[in-house]
């Protein structure tokens, strides 16, 4: 029962439910998913280790910030796994021509649940490389993004759309490591800065003072002189 409630726990903070900044008691998360608090409690417990979730004493618990950061921070960690999972995927793809076949149709395959299918292309990938330990990890990371695939500013811009990965499903298929690498990499700078430029366009930054919010790093005495003009 306990992983019933992390799952549906889990899914409610992707999708936005249980919302990015607050707080909710054990008690008001049971009643929500109509479920005891002992099974709820050690949900919590677990999603609180993982980082979407912190424990506040006599209050409850505050679900975790959705930031520029951490979206920075997430989109660089699948980069790093998500280029080597490639390789490992080229490497052993003659070993799993029932993941490579839908691999292969897959930039081409009609949409559904778009947010869904990219997980499972991601997740494929993983599998495919043969490494638990980094398919673990790697799912840990896509799962988090998708936090911010429901945001208004990122809806209908993420995920990247999938005629992007062609060219890294016919490097790991053909089973050539090094390029299928490189355009994992390339894949996942592309999310980063699609990400990036949607959010700094959104109405809810355009009007935030810089000023204020990035204050200089510079003292006044560290200000450059510049020579006065003359009057006339």
């Amino acid at each position: 029962m306990s992983d019933v409630a992390y799952a549906e726990i889990r899914r409610r903070i992707i999708a936005g439910d249980l919302q990015a900044g607050a707080t909710y008691s054990e008690g008001d998360i049971a009643g929500r998913l109509g479920m005891s608090k002992a099974p709820v409690r050690e949900a919590l417990a677990a999603l609180r280790r993982q980082g979407w979730l912190q424990a506040l004493p006599r209050a409850g618990y505050l679900v975790s910030a959705v930031t520029v950061g951490g979206l920075r921070d997430l989109t660089a960690m699948l980069g790093w796994l998500f280029a080597e999972a490639a390789a490992l995927a080229a490497k052993h793809a003659d070993q799993v021509p029932h993941e490579t076949a839908p691999l292969r149709e897959y930039p081409e395959a009609p949409a559904g649940d778009v947010i869904a299918e990219d997980y499972e292309f991601h997740l494929r990938i993983a599998r495919m490389s043969g490494n638990g330990e980094l398919s673990a990890v790697l799912a840990g990371v896509l799962l988090k993004l998708q936090r911010y695939y429901f945001l208004d500013a990122l809806s209908g811009v993420l995920p990247v759309p999938r005629k992007d990965v062609a060219d890294l499903t016919d490097a790991i298929v053909r089973g050539d490591q090094d390029t299928a690498r490189a355009e994992a990499a390339r894949h996942a700078e592309r999310i980063r800065g699609t990400a990036l430029v949607a959010v700094l366009e959104s109405a809810a930054v355009a009007e935030v003072n810089l000023a204020t919010e990035l204050p200089t790093a510079i003292g006044e005495d560290d200000l450059p002189v510049v020579p006065a003009e003359p009057l006339g």
